[in-house]
């Protein structure tokens, strides 16, 4: 009986089902969201198709999904049903780390560089090695001339036939 239940929760919310944490966050949203979310988990993360499949008129499918997409509790929502989902399906960040180990071994073993470079890449992304740093200056930069006066430079060898360097291009 319990997995008819499961079975009748999963048909109704597009497919999927639904722990607890995740019913907890549906009863936060309209049905309209809901739907939405399910759709968007199901179809590729197409927003405009997702709407739609929720009952948004398609005159305005994109901006009422952008719209949606904006709220705090939707997106944890689609995030809860994103986590959900690749659970069903048995990948978790462990098992996609060791199958990324599996490629970069067998890549390296055939001399494949560019998938064994890429599987690096994977890897250490997810470690966060690569993650993007920012300078943050205490005050703007300024600009005493340098620049102005080397891109005056370069422009007057152009025009002048000189190379970049500051010679001429023709010995005289």
């Amino acid at each position: 009986m319990a997995e008819t239940k499961t079975k009748k929760k999963a048909k109704a919310s597009g497919g999927l089902t639904t722990s607890a944490a995740a019913q907890k966050r549906a009863e936060q949203l309209t049905e309209m969201q809901k739907r939405f979310c399910a759709a968007l988990v199901e179809n590729n993360y197409q927003k405009k198709k997702a709407a739609i499949a929720a009952g948004a008129k398609e005159k305005t499918a994109q901006q009422q999904a952008s719209k949606w997409l904006s709220m705090v509790k939707v997106r944890r929502y689609v995030n809860q049903l994103q986590k959900e989902q690749l659970q069903a399906m048995c990948l978790s960040e462990d098992r996609v780390l060791v199958e990324l180990l599996r490629v970069y071994e067998r890549a390296a073993a055939n001399g494949a560089h560019a998938s064994e470079l890429r599987a690096l890449e994977l890897i250490g992304k997810s470690m966060g090695m690569f993650a993007e740093k920012q300078v943050i200056l205490d005050e703007p930069l300024r600009d005493d001339g340098f620049i102005g006066a080397i891109a005056g430079q370069a422009g007057a060898n152009w025009a002048g036939g000189g190379d970049a360097v500051g010679g001429s291009a023709h010995a005289a």
